[in-house]
């Protein structure tokens, strides 16, 4: 499976503010387990993955809800996945780790964020919930810092669910934070298209891949192009 660029933030400095008292959240953020993440995060930036890996293996096999642990090993299996072919259920269990990050500390800022990161990609599989992603995401919202690419994913989720006001709510969000997300403007074509406003559409094509060359793109413009009947510049864009 081809994978999307992907934001993974492993840094254990910046993870998250949690409740008072010596919960889950906090007993995690102690210096002798922010220090065994730190070695396995430098083997890991020297580019031994198997062996980033295998180290958080055994820090979850002596402790099992270890969520900033759970949430490494989730990253760098996708890493993984990343260098050699992926599959569905390669993926699947990527998203069970993040999604078990989040389920023992709901605060965990980096488990959500990495969780509707790889339910966007589980909606091209079996495993697809866009519903699930959504409502992530307005947790993320509703608790943090707006992010276009996370706007963005939902924007795609809501068109998926055939919600097409509402994705176009998501995706002018995430351009208003960021006018170069080149995505938003390929969603916002293809919500177009749905509308069947063919001249939006093309508009929000031609200034998405403007941003960036995304097959998607040339793909949708070449329908719309197909639609209106220039055929040879839709051949090109297909």
């Amino acid at each position: 499976m081809k994978l999307e660029k992907f934001i993974w933030i492993v840094f254990v400095t910046t993870l998250i503010g949690c409740s008072k008292g010596l919960d889950t959240c906090e007993k995690y953020l102690q210096k002798e387990y922010l220090t065994a993440n730190l070695e396995h995060e430098k083997v890991y930036k020297e580019g031994k993955l198997i062996e980033a890996i295998s180290m958080v293996e055994e820090i979850l096999k002596k402790d099992s809800s270890n969520y900033i642990a759970i949430n490494y090993l989730g990253t760098y299996k996708m890493e993984l996945c990343k260098k050699n072919r992926c599959s569905v259920e390669d993926l699947k269990s990527t998203y069970d780790h993040f999604k078990k990050s989040v389920d023992l500390c709901e605060n965990y800022r980096i488990g959500y964020f990495n969780t509707i990161e790889i339910l966007s990609e589980l909606s091209k599989s079996k495993y697809e919930n866009d519903t699930e992603l959504i409502d992530y995401l307005e947790i993320y919202n509703s608790r943090y810092a707006k992010r276009s690419n996370l706007l963005t994913k939902g924007g795609g989720a809501m068109f998926r669910l055939g919600k097409i006001e509402e994705s176009l709510k998501y995706l002018n969000q995430a351009i208003e934070l960021d006018s170069t997300e080149a995505l938003a403007y390929i969603f916002k074509g293809k919500c177009y298209i749905r509308q069947k406003e063919w001249g939006k559409a093309l508009e929000c094509l031609n200034y998405g891949l403007s941003l960036d060359s995304l097959s998607i793109g040339f793909h949708e413009r070449g329908y719309v192009k197909y639609v209106l009947g220039n055929i040879e510049d839709a051949v090109r864009d297909f």
